[in-house]
């Protein structure tokens, strides 16, 4: 799933291409994917984009008079061509779940951005509002992460609970923008369980946690922010990975082999050595296969 530094860098990406241009226009062939009937995505071909923008995992946008808020789920992504297809998107074919096409103050053709999702389980979603903070997934979003004070994080630790760290970090009502990949990236930098109790950290360990959480995601951005490319931006992700998706590897730091946990449809990657004192933690799924 894309998180905060992949979509800042979408946003980069698009506002140099869409904004101050007009939407053309707008083909949906996932039709479930459209979540809003006022006002309809029609009415905005003919706007200007004013603004690209995101909002935690949701990319905005903006137009005249209206947004479109984009959330693209576990398989969803972006593709932007320079060239508009002259086959028009058939309902419920392909992976192209709907297209945008630009044009500039001209006329002249400008791209389209393709909005993509893999796999059986259809999730994208496409809001069209007035007011995209007003809109309810957006305004339950907690603080932003790339923005996140000091005083912040010790308040969302504190509110947490005994919820695990990992948890915690992922609840989007708590903190907005982080995912799977980034928090297993977080905790590994900060040497701290993904299991531990949230509001259990002492003041040196809230500390660890709030400098690797704002260079670990300082750092995405800025790499992701460099893209030219929509397609590099996930390839950019995983090569700077340390710990997520690395099972079975060394760590880097200390040499023990890194362990995964799974949970529920996913699962998230850690170094005993760096975070749990050498002890590897449950993987409940595992041991219900094994009995």
């Amino acid at each position: 799933m894309p998180e905060a530094p992949e979509l800042s860098g979408a946003v980069s990406f698009l506002a140099r291409r869409c904004q101050g241009v007009l939407i053309s226009d707008i083909q949906v062939s996932a039709l479930s994917a459209v979540k809003t009937a006022e006002p309809p995505l029609q009415s905005l071909v003919g706007q200007p984009i004013t603004e690209v923008r995101r909002r935690g995992k949701y990319l905005i946008l903006q137009a005249a008079e209206a947004a479109i808020v984009v959330h693209l789920s576990r398989a969803g992504w972006l593709v932007w061509r320079p060239a508009v297809p002259a086959a028009r998107l058939r309902p419920g074919r392909g992976r192209v779940s709907a297209r945008i096409s630009f044009v500039d103050h001209d006329g002249v053709v400008v791209g389209c951005l393709d909005l993509t999702e893999a796999g059986t389980q259809k999730r994208l979603a496409i809001w069209v509002a007035e007011d995209a903070e007003l809109l309810d997934p957006v305004a339950r979003l907690g603080p932003e992460a790339t923005g996140l004070t000091a005083d912040q994080l010790g308040s969302i630790l504190e509110a947490g609970g005994a919820s695990h760290l990992k948890t915690v970090l992922r609840n989007q009502s708590s903190l907005a923008g982080i995912g799977n990949a980034y928090s297993d990236e977080i905790l590994y930098r900060a040497r701290l369980s993904p299991a531990r109790r949230a509001n259990s950290l002492n003041d040196d360990e809230t500390d660890r946690l709030f400098d690797a959480l704002t260079a670990c995601l300082a750092e995405a951005v800025a790499l992701a922010e460099e893209a030219d490319d929509l397609s590099a931006l996930k390839d950019t992700k995983r090569r700077h990975f340390r710990v997520h998706g690395r099972a079975g590897e060394e760590c880097s730091v200390c040499g023990t082999i890194i362990a995964s946990v799974s949970s529920g449809d996913s699962s998230y990657q850690y170094c005993p050595g760096c975070q749990t004192d050498g002890k590897r933690l449950p993987d409940h799924r595992l041991s219900r296969l094994l009995r």
